[in-house]
């Protein structure tokens, strides 16, 4: 199967270590830019699907929500 991508340039070196820990190959040089064009082969789906879920694990942000007044009063009460 083969895939092509324009990645982030501040998530490169990410996205990289993670193909080399994978089964794919690259098919040509990166082409830098704004975003970083590349295209790869990987020879089973699997791969490339635990390659996407971990590159979309570590990039997707963190997102905090709040506890209401009457959540943070049963906390304290121990209900």
């Amino acid at each position: 199967m083969e895939a092509t991508d324009y990645i982030p340039k501040k998530y490169f070196n990410l996205w990289y270590e993670l193909f080399k820990k994978s089964s794919g190959r690259l098919l040509c040089n990166p082409v830098d830019g704004k975003l970083v064009f590349v295209r790869y082969r990987f020879d089973d789906m699997d791969s490339y699907k635990e390659l996407q879920q971990n590159y979309k694990r570590l990039t997707t942000p963190i997102i905090e929500t709040k506890r209401s007044f009457l959540k943070k009063i049963k906390i304290r009460l121990g209900l």
